[in-house]
This record gives structure tokens, C-alpha cells and sequence, in this order.
């Protein structure tokens, strides 16, 4: 007999409700009776994520907009499909025996409501997409009637309401299950649940979506698409520096100890931005959509737009003027060196144009006009404004936004290059951009802590002076 576990105070059951999941994975030909309509041979099937009603008899419902009613498995549910509101066939043979096929895009039990309670929303997912808590986040225990979890759970506070991220495997399927644990409405947990999936997208590199089930209890609504479940090439953070470094041992022994997760607080902010800021959320969305299709092409492209929208959202308004180095005597100092430093290749550059670039460095320190700042200082000023330190190569990455909206999709400046050239520096470019949205997101979220530096894993000739991981 097995011996009982010790109570923790966060005990799970899934079971009624997974096996209701189990009946609708694969219902076979379930038998459905059709209120107003039980003269009719009607069953539920499924292929796939498609769900299908099959009718034969006469069947014509006088309001299809508000789905129809029927029992299945004993209980009362409604159906609802788009392809009742354009019943073509239903028309023409009104009256007539027929046999009608129906997708059904939502399905709930007729007691399912939108007051204030307890749901638990889940997401079917490809088991391999599970597992991936325990590098990534400051987890949470969690205990079943039989088994003890230790990494599958993230507890985050949403809207001020707690809400606790699980990863659940049952008789091989997975699971992504979100669940509020003080009452809400159904409205406010389904946009919450919808911020969840995009951070957990954003910081595991995979975005739950496609089939839906939300829970209140026994009751429960399904819908047979949501927004697509997305799997990222990149997601910005791992603990685990020998997983990411597998050949790289000595560079892996350098970050050893040093990595950090991320905290509950910081996730809870993230979901609260998403949550609060549609322009935000959508700029999120779009990373994850560019960064799943994998096209060298398109990824340079869409990161840049990612990061003037994030310039937007980010930086802080400011007005007046602003001198770089407000100490006169360092900014002498610092433009008499570097002026020395020019004619260092004095045997190399002409008189006139030594000349031209001292005037240039004359006027270096010159008041920055707040109002009135470029294209490109307004791509860094977030940057600025959170505190995270930009390299000269990361300047020219965001500045590459220029060269990509005048059509130099390749980034060759012009230049002939072959194949491996271009695809090489793509690759580092999309690194690039990718590890400065990253920081950006995650230091606009409050995480002080290691990202992973795309740059470098993407293609390490253009980053041999680059770091696999950088600090924020």
C-alpha cells in the first residue's frame, strides 16, 4: 500500500476534469440528443482539433446564433459553429430529411456562466514542450492524491489576483493549466489567461494555444481554436549554462552559479504589462510570430519594427536639453585624448581630412534637445532610460532599422556576397536584435539578471569579442 504524502497546502485534482479532457480527445461517435430534434441520429466526432456534428434527419434550428442545445453523456450542453449561421443546405432541403455536417467551434455545458469563481483553463500540449519550468523560473511544490511535483508549478500575482502555471502530463498528453485562486470573472480570467500564454511564450520559447477548455468545477466551455500554440527559436533565459554550452565546457564553468531565474515578481509584472497594454501585447505577439516562422529574411525585419514599437512603449517622455558630459573639464579632457588619438594615424589620414574629423569631435558634447531627438537616439533611448549598457555593435544592429526600410533586406550594404556571408551576418544581426528585445522586455518587467546573448550562439566569428551571456 502506498504510503500517503505530507500534506504541503497546495494540493491538485485533476482527475474529474481530465477525464472529461480524455472522453473529448477522442470521443469516437459519441451519441448526442438534440433538444427539439431527438428524431434525428445526430453524433459527436473527432479528427485532429476538429470537432464534428453529424445530423441525419430534418433538422433546421430557429435561432442558430445561440447554438443548440443537446445532452451528451448526460449532460446538457450547447453547441455552438459558425456554419449554423449560413445554413445553405438547411434552406434548401427545409423539411426534407437530410444528412448535415457541422464543425463545432465552441462547446459548454449549459450551467457554464461568466460569475465570479474558481476556473482552471487547460491547453493541450505536445509533452515535449513540457519540462521546461526548472531552468527558467523560482518554482513552486505541488501535490496530487499520488504524486509530490517540485518544478511543474509558477505561482504569480495577475491583476492582484494569485494564479498558479502548471505543467501537467497525463497518460502521455500534456498540459499547460492556468488557474486563478481567488474568484474572478470569466471574462477577466480568460484576458488574463491570454497574458499568461504570451509571457510563458515569450520566457520558455513556447506559446500554448490552439485547442481551449476552461473549467468552473464539472462545468467547463470548449473552444476548438484559439490563437495557434507557437514554438520560438529563442527564449531569453536558462539556468543551466552546460545545456546551452554543451561544447563550450570552460565558458559553461564561467557562468556556473551565476545564473538567475526568474522571479515570481517578475513574471507577475510581465503578465500585468500584457494584461494592461494592448500596444505591448501585440508587439509580444508579433516577436513570437516572426521568431517561430524561422525565415532569415523575415526576422530582421520584423525584430527592428519589434524594437521601435518597444522605444515607444518603453521611453519615458522627457523635454529640455541635455549636455552628454556635464563636467567641462572631463569633456575637455576626453575630446583633447581622443584628438590625440587622431593624430596617431596622422601618417595615414590627409591634413584636410584630420581637420574635418577634430571640428566633428568639437562638437561631440554639444546639448542633446530632448524634443527633437533622431530616429535612431529615440531607438536607444529606453535603453538609456532602464539602465542597460549598449556596445557599438548593438548600436549598429538597432541602426540597421535605416537599411532595412530603404530595401536592403540582406544587410550587404550594396556589396556582392556570397551565400554563407549573408546568411552568416543574418544570423548574427537576428541574435542581435533578438537579445536586445529580451532586455528590454525583461528589465521593463524589473529582472536584474544574465540573458542569453543570441549574438554569440548565432554565428561566433561576427561576436568573437562577445560574451554567451550578458548582464542587465
Amino acid at each position: 500500500m502506498k504510503e500517503k504524502l505530507a500534506e504541503i497546502g497546495n494540493y491538485k485534482n485533476f482527475n474529474t476534469q481530465l477525464a472529461i479532457l480524455d472522453r473529448m480527445a477522442d470521443p469516437g461517435n459519441l451519441t448526442v440528443s438534440l433538444n427539439g430534434f431527438e428524431g434525428c441520429s445526430s453524433t459527436l466526432s473527432k479528427s485532429g482539433t476538429e470537432l464534428e456534428l453529424v445530423i441525419d434527419g430534418v433538422f433546421a434550428p430557429s435561432e442558430p446564433e445561440k447554438g443548440v442545445k443537446a445532452e451528451v453523456d448526460g449532460k446538457s450542453v450547447i453547441l455552438y459553429s459558425r456554419d449554423l449561421l449560413y445554413p445553405y443546405n438547411t434552406r434548401l432541403l427545409s423539411g426534407v430529411r437530410a444528412v448535415h455536417r457541422y464543425e463545432v467551434n465552441r462547446m459548454q455545458t449549459a450551467d457554464f456562466g461568466n460569475a465570479p469563481d474558481i476556473y482552471r483553463c487547460y491547453f493541450p500540449s505536445n509533452v515535449k514542450q513540457l519540462n521546461t519550468f526548472i531552468f527558467l523560473f523560482e518554482t513552486l511544490h505541488y501535490q496530487t492524491d499520488r504524486t509530490l511535483y517540485g518544478y511543474d508549478c509558477i505561482r504569480i500575482s495577475a491583476q492582484g489576483i494569485p494564479y498558479d502555471i502548471l505543467q501537467v502530463k497525463h497518460d502521455g498528453r500534456g498540459y499547460y493549466v492556468f488557474e486563478n485562486l481567488d474568484p474572478v470573472s470569466l471574462e477577466s480570467f480568460k484576458d488574463t489567461c491570454f497574458a499568461i500564454q504570451q509571457a510563458v511564450g515569450f520566457l520558455t520559447g513556447y506559446m500554448p494555444g490552439g485547442e481551449e477548455y476552461i473549467f468552473r468545477g464539472t462545468d467547463f466551455s470548449y473552444t476548438s481554436k484559439v490563437r495557434q500554440a507557437m514554438k520560438s527559436i529563442y527564449n531569453p533565459i536558462n539556468t543551466n549554462a552546460y545545456s546551452k554550452l554543451y561544447d563550450h565546457h570552460e565558458a559553461a564553468e564561467k557562468y556556473h552559479g551565476k545564473l538567475t531565474k526568474i522571479p515570481a515578481s517578475v513574471a507577475s509584472r510581465l503578465i500585468d504589462l500584457l494584461c494592461s497594454n494592448g500596444d505591448f501585447s501585440a508587439t509580444v505577439i508579433l516577436m513570437m510570430e516572426a521568431a517561430s516562422v524561422r525565415s532569415l529574411l523575415l526576422i530582421p525585419s520584423a525584430f527592428s519594427v519589434i524594437i521601435e514599437s518597444l522605444s515607444r512603449i518603453i521611453a519615458v517622455p522627457q523635454s529640455g536639453s541635455h549636455v552628454p558630459i556635464s563636467d567641462k573639464l572631463l569633456a575637455k579632457e576626453i575630446i583633447s585624448g581622443l584628438q590625440g588619438y587622431l593624430d596617431s594615424y596622422s601618417h595615414v589620414l590627409s591634413t584636410p581630412d584630420l581637420l574635418t574629423l577634430k571640428r566633428r569631435l568639437g562638437g561631440i558634447n554639444r546639448p542633446v534637445v530632448l524634443q527633437k531627438l533622431t530616429n535612431n537616439e529615440k531607438l536607444t533611448q529606453p535603453f538609456g532610460q532602464l539602465g542597460i549598457a549598449l556596445s557599438l555593435a548593438d548600436i549598429t544592429a538597432i541602426e540597421h532599422r535605416n537599411d532595412l526600410l530603404h530595401g536592403d533586406i540582406l544587410l550587404s550594404d550594396g556589396k556582392e556576397l556570397a551565400d554563407e556571408q549573408v546568411n552568416a551576418y543574418m544570423m548574427y544581426v537576428s541574435g542581435k536584435l533578438y537579445t536586445l528585445i529580451s532586455k528590454l522586455i525583461l528589465k521593463y518587467a524589473g529582472y536584474d539578471g544574465y540573458v542569453i546573448n543570441y549574438a554569440k550562439f548565432s554565428d561566433e566569428e561576427f561576436a568573437a569579442t562577445e560574451d554567451f551571456y550578458d548582464l542587465i
